[in-house]
């Protein structure tokens, strides 16, 4: 029985000048070594499970910050947003696609699975790999290295044709992935004109741009456990603070001090006046 394709790599290497890279000393300067360990960690979690890509979203940045014990999400999204300006990823390929990956990434894992069959079809940067294309960082251990003196000339000169080998070019096979923002293919809780003018305004924020549709569809989800006029008022909420979030672990807690609050005053202000003239600028009452 043949033992199962495995895409992603059980280990990969650091140079030993890796602190003299600019890039690197950057993001400790800037973070710390907080910002390393975000950073190296990412390419554990891109190595192990595709083995050059890894999707980014809000849930992922939760996700590594419950992982690494003492950061927070914002301090993960600032060290990935920041390793978008250094050019340690790639910030045109997660913008088209909302992955992490970079040039120097492929080169890496291409060079290591030289030896086993792998598919590598989307989110390319490189076309292909060979010797006079190496990445800046220098020589790779592959998984199935060997030290052996009997290799025969036959079988060097078919190891490098295989890395000659151009890859499909990135602009070839059109993306799977869907539009950000389809309206007409979202479920709406509420189809007062009121939550749907508010919720366009939302997803035309820079943040809200950037979330697949899937995302989206999650968010509305979430939303349709309350009542409308509480859902626009969590809408509003993000939209002036510029949240990549909506819905939080404390909000059924303050859903229910909105309710008490609506019983006890059912012809007082409603939540969205009650809110507009808070002195906390955008903390609500309730």
């Amino acid at each position: 029985m043949a033992r199962p394709q495995i895409q992603g790599l059980k280990y990969f290497p650091f140079d030993s000048n890796i602190f003299s890279d600019r890039k690197i000393k950057r993001l400790l300067r800037t973070f710390g070594t907080k910002g390393f360990t975000v950073y190296a960690f990412l390419l554990c979690e891109i190595y192990r499970d595709e083995g050059y890509f890894m999707e980014w979203d809000d849930d992922v940045a939760f996700d590594v910050s419950d992982a690494i014990v003492g950061t927070s999400e914002d301090l993960i999204k600032s060290v990935v947003n920041s390793c978008f300006d250094w050019k340690l990823f790639d910030k045109e390929i997660y913008d088209l696609h909302g992955v992490l990956t970079s040039s120097g990434i492929q080169k890496r894992y291409l060079k290591a699975t030289t030896r086993r069959t792998v598919q590598v079809e989307k989110y390319l940067i490189i076309e292909s790999v060979n010797e006079d294309n190496e990445t800046k960082t220098g020589d790779i251990v592959t998984e199935t290295q060997k030290n052996d003196s009997e290799s025969t000339q036959s079988k060097v000169k078919k190891s490098k044709v295989k890395e000659n080998t151009p890859l499909p070019p990135l602009e070839k096979k059109p993306s799977k992935r869907k539009k950000r923002v389809q309206p007409d293919a979202l479920q709406f809780p509420f189809t007062s004109p009121d939550f749907l003018n508010a919720w366009n305004g939302l997803v035309q924020t820079p943040k809200w741009r950037k979330k697949e549709h899937s995302a989206l569809q999650l968010a509305l989800n979430k939303l349709s456990r309350y009542e409308e006029a509480f859902a626009l008022e969590l809408i509003d909420i993000a939209h002036t603070n510029g949240n990549q979030g909506i819905v939080y672990p404390n909000t059924d807690e303050q859903y229910q001090r909105w309710k008490k609050f609506k019983t006890k005053n059912p012809d007082g202000l409603d939540i969205g006046q009650k809110h507009n003239q808070s002195k906390n600028k955008r903390e609500c009452n309730w």
